[in-house]
C-alpha cells in the first residue's frame, strides 16, 4: 500500500479522530480502528518477538523472535483473521541454533529487501559469530536467503543493525568487550559484499543510528558519540556526560537527537561540523531513553523514564518551528505497581505521526499511544495485556506492528506474538493476500458514493488528472482496467479483482485505485494500493 505524499498530507489534514482502548479485539470492519490480527510460530509455543519491521510498502511483516524457538517470521499485512483473531505466517525460517541470545531485523522498501541480524555462540558459549542475513519473500519455494555475511569477530558483545530504505545496503555494528573495539561494515544488499569497512575503538556499544540510505551511522559507545560516512570519515566525535541509549539520526542524515540525564540536545550539520540547534532541560531523575526524528530533522519524538521512581514515563511530540511541544504524556502508577518503561518510538518518515510503546504497569493506561502531529493529541491508545517488546510504523502511518510478551516485562512469561493494529483511515483497503492465478478482495467507502470505480493495471511514470475527477491519477491511462460495483447506503464497495499468473515488477502484479462517483461530483481514492502476489 501506497499513499503518494500530496495524498498524506491531505489524509494527516482530515484524519478524524480515533480511540481504540481494546487492542486484543479483532475488528472486521475495514473502516473502523482495531486490531486486524494476532500472530506467533504456533499457540503455546516459546518465543517472544525481539523485532518487527514493515516489508513491501507495508504489504509484509517481517518479525525476529531469539527466546524458546528462534526463528524468523514473515506475515501478511492484507491476510484476514482466522478464528481467534489469528493468522499463520507465510514464511517460517527456524535460526541455525537454539541458543541465539540477539537477533533483530530491518527492512528496505521492496519485499526482496529483508535483512536479518543474529548472534550464534561460536566456539563456545561465552562469544558469538555475528551474521548479516538478506532473505528474499519473492524466491521460488518461499522465503530465502539471499546471502548471508559472517562479520568475522567471535566476540560476547552487543551488535546491531539498519538497512537503507531502497535496499541497496545494510549496515552492522558489532562491539568486542575484551578489545573494547567496535567493528563497523556496510554491505552491498544485493551481494553481501562488504564495501567499507571501521575498527574502532570504544566502549559498550549503547545505540546505533543510521539515515535513510546509510550514508551516515552514529553510534554511542561507552561515553563517546560517533558519527562517521559511509567513506569512513569521521564527521563527529564529542564525550559525553553520560552513556544513552537515547540516539536517533534523521533520515537525510543532517540531525542528531541525543540524550543524557534531564537532558536531550538537538544537534544539525551546517556543511562542516554539527551544532547544537535546541536542547530540552528536565529534572536529572527524567532519564531519556527512547528517541526518533523524521527524514527531515525537524519533527521528534521521545519517551522519557523516571529513575527515582521506576514506574513514570513521560512521552512526548515536538516539531519545527523551534523544537516547540506538539503534544506529551504522563504515565504514572502506584507504587505497588511493576516498573514502566519506554520501550520502543518510532516516528513517520514526513513526521507527521509517532508512536510510542511502553511496557505498562498492569492497569488501565495504554502500552501503545499512537500520535498526530497535525491534531496534536493522540489518536490510538492501545491497553494490551502485556509489554511491548517491538513496533513498526508502516509508510502512511496507518498501520502499526507491535510486538509484545503475553505479560510485564518484568513477570516471566515464555509466549509473545506480533499483532497488526490499522486505524481503519484509508478509503480503499485490502481484504486479502493477493496470490498468483487467483484473485485480490478489496472495498472502498466514501460518504455518498452511489458507485465506485476500481481502476487497476501498472503504475504511469507520472501522475494525471482526469477530466471532472477531482484527485490525482497514479495509474497508467492507457493500459487501466475498469470494474464498477454499486456503493450500499454508506458508499461502500466491495470487489474481486484477478491476479495473472505472469507479474511484471517483483510480486507487484499492478496497482489500485478507486473513483467515486455520487450526486455532487467524481473523486479518486486518496489511497493507491500496490498488492504483493505471493
Amino acid at each position: 500500500m501506497h499513499l503518494p505524499a500530496r495524498a498524506l498530507r491531505c489524509l494527516f489534514t482530515v484524519a478524524p479522530l480515533v480511540v481504540a482502548t481494546d487492542a486484543g479485539a479483532q475488528v472486521q470492519d475495514p473502516f473502523a480502528p482495531g486490531t486486524r490480527w494476532t500472530a506467533a510460530p504456533a499457540v503455546g509455543a516459546p518465543w517472544i518477538p525481539s523485532s518487527v519491521d514493515f516489508a513491501a510498502g507495508g504489504e509484509l511483516v517481517f518479525a525476529s523472535g531469539a527466546f524458546g524457538h528462534p526463528s524468523w517470521l514473515v506475515f501478511s499485512s492484507s491476510e484476514p483473521a482466522g478464528a481467534g483473531g489469528q493468522i499463520q505466517p507465510w514464511f517460517e525460517v527456524s535460526a541455525a541454533s537454539a541458543t541465539l541470545s540477539n537477533m533483530s531485523v530491518r527492512c528496505g522498501d521492496q519485499a526482496r529487501e529483508l535483512f536479518a541480524l543474529s548472534q550464534i555462540p561460536e566456539p563456545d558459549s561465552a562469544h558469538r559469530r555475528t551474521e548479516i542475513t538478506r532473505f528474499d519473500a519473492l524466491a521460488a519455494g518461499g522465503l530465502a536467503a539471499a546471502w548471508t555475511h559472517d562479520m568475522g569477530w567471535r566476540v560476547n558483545g552487543t551488535a546491531k543493525l539498519a538497512a537503507a530504505a531502497d535496499g541497496s545496503r545494510a549496515v552492522a555494528v558489532v562491539h568486542d568487550g575484551v578489545q573494547q573495539a567496535l567493528r563497523i561494515e556496510w554491505l552491498d544488499g544485493t551481494t553481501g559484499a562488504v564495501s567499507m569497512r571501521i575498527d574502532q575503538s570504544a566502549g559498550t556499544l549503547r545505540q546505533f543510528a543510521a539515515s535513510r540510505d546509510t550514508g551516515i551511522v552514529a553510534f554511542v559507545a561507552g561515553l563517546d558519540l560517533w558519527v562517521f560516512d559511509s567513506s569512513g570519515a569521521l564527521r563527529h566525535h564529542e564525550a559525553l556526560i553520560a552513556s544513552t541509549q537515547a540516539l536517533s539520526l534523521s533520515g537525510d542524515g543532517a540531525t542528531l537527537l541525543v540524550g543524557a540525564p534531564g537532558l536531550l540536545r538537538v544537534l544539525h550539520w551546517n556543511s562542516s561540523a554539527f551544532v547544537e540547534r535546541a536542547r530540552e532541560s528536565a529534572p536529572a531523575a527524567e532519564i531519556p531513553v527512547r528517541c526518533a526524528l523524521s527524514h527531515d530533522g525537524n519533527t521528534w519524538a521521545a519517551g522519557w523514564w523516571n529513575a527515582n521512581t521506576g514506574r513514570d514515563v513521560r512521552l512526548e511530540l515536538r516539531a519545527a518551528p523551534l523544537d516547540a511541544l506538539v503534544w506529551q504524556e504522563l504515565q504514572t502508577a502506584a507504587n505497588t505497581a511493576p516498573q514502566n518503561y519506554p520501550e520502543a518510538v518510532c516516528i513517520s518518515r514526513d513526521g507527521a505521526r509517532a508512536v510510542f510503546g511502553v511496557w505498562g504497569s498492569l492497569d488501565a493506561q495504554p502500552e501503545v499511544v499512537l500520535v498526530d502531529r497535525g491534531l496534536g493529541a493522540s489518536i490510538a491508545r492501545l491497553d494490551l495485556p502485556g509489554s511491548v517488546t517491538a513496533l513498526a510504523l508502516d509508510q502512511s502511518a496507518t498501520r502499526l506492528a507491535i510486538g509484545m510478551k503475553h505479560s510485564h516485562a518484568n513477570q516471566f512469561a515464555s509466549t509473545g506474538e506480533v499483532r497488526l493494529f490499522d486505524s481503519g483511515e484509508r478509503d480503499l483497503q485490502a481484504l486479502s493476500q493477493a496470490q498468483l492465478g487467483g484473485t485480490l478482495n478489496l472495498t472502498a467507502r466514501r460518504s455518498g458514493a452511489g458507485s465506485v470505480w476500481f481502476l487497476y493495471g501498472p503504475r504511469s511514470n507520472a501522475p494525471s488528472s482526469l477530466a471532472g475527477v477531482a484527485g490525482t491519477l497514479w495509474l497508467s491511462r492507457r493500459t487501466l482496467s475498469v470494474q464498477r460495483v454499486t456503493a450500499d447506503f454508506s458508499g461502500r464497495a466491495d470487489a474481486s479483482l484477478p491476479i495473472p499468473w505472469s507479474v511484471p515488477g517483483s510480486g507487484v502484479p499492478y496497482s489500485v485505485q478507486a473513483l467515486f462517483r455520487s450526486a455532487q461530483g467524481s473523486g479518486l481514492s486518496l489511497t493507491l494500493l500496490d498488492p504483493l502476489a505471493l
